[in-house]
């Protein structure tokens, strides 16, 4: 069954056969995250690593993702964060070095 709709347009008439329209659909939400961590979980991760700092300072990522049971990356990448917020800072060498919570 072919469906079509005649409309008017100035002074033309138009013929839209309905089966050649494609529709896209868009969603109509914000793309970006806001950054709020407080309340959220990278600000309850981000607690939790900072309570590991506190209890030993020479502690690596490696180690701080094994103790709150995270993957290696996701703790890199919020200390990351971390460190550009202003919040800890890394003092010293890769071996002997230490996190300073600020």
């Amino acid at each position: 069954m072919e469906t079509r709709i005649f409309f008017k347009w100035n002074t033309h008439i138009i013929l839209i056969h309905l089966e050649d329209i494609m529709v896209k659909f868009t969603p109509l939400v914000q793309s970006k995250v806001p950054n709020e961590p407080s309340g959220t979980l990278n600000g309850t991760l981000e607690e939790r690593i900072l309570s590991v700092i506190r209890k030993s300072p020479h502690i690596t990522q490696v180690e701080i993702a094994a103790e709150i049971e995270c993957s290696e990356r996701k703790v890199k990448r919020l200390m990351k964060t971390m460190i550009d917020k202003g919040m800890i800072e890394r003092v010293g060498g890769r071996k002997m070095g230490q996190w300073i919570e600020k």
